[in-house]
Parts: structure tokens; C-alpha cells; sequence
């Protein structure tokens, strides 16, 4: 759910106990510019930047997994030449 959404809910759900509608649209922006301004402060990421993280990650997470497997083959090659050389 986008914040735009929550924050609209949040006014229609509040805008329910007045029955002015000037007051409950003044009430809806004033929730809205209030919430806004609130999470304006927080270092927080949109969904999409944290897709981007998400993938960004499964792809080091792959490649560290390719390297495990490389550095566990190379070390099999140096104990069998260090075996051959003795």
C-alpha cells in the first residue's frame, strides 16, 4: 500500500466523526501534510529502491556462491600438486 493511499484512508477514516465538509477536507490535508512531513524525516527507501537492494543483493549472494565453489576447487588443485611435488 502507498503512503498516498494510507494517508487517505487515514483521512477518510477520521473525516467520518465530522460532518462539515470544508472542516473534514482541511482535517485530510492537514493529516496528510503532517504524515508527509513526518516520514519525510526517516531514512526510508520506495519500494522500488528496495526491489533494487533486493536484487543487488541475490546477485553478490550468487556471485560469493560461484567463488566458494572457485576457491574450494582451487584449493583441491594446490593439496593435489603439493601431493604430487612430496
Amino acid at each position: 500500500m502507498s503512503d498516498n493511499n494510507l494517508f487517505k484512508q487515514l483521512g477518510d477514516q477520521l473525516g467520518r466523526f465530522v460532518s462539515d465538509a470544508e472542516t473534514r477536507e482541511d482535517m485530510r490535508k492537514s493529516l496528510n501534510g503532517f504524515a508527509q512531513s513526518t516520514f519525510s524525516q526517516f531514512d526510508l527507501l520506495t519500494r522500488d529502491e528496495f526491489d533494487a537492494q533486493l536484487e543487488a543483493l541475490d546477485a553478490a549472494q550468487q556471485r560469493i556462491s560461484a567463488l566458494e565453489v572457485e576457491v574450494s576447487e582451487l584449493k583441491e588443485q594446490l593439496e593435489r600438486m603439493e601431493q604430487q611435488l612430496s
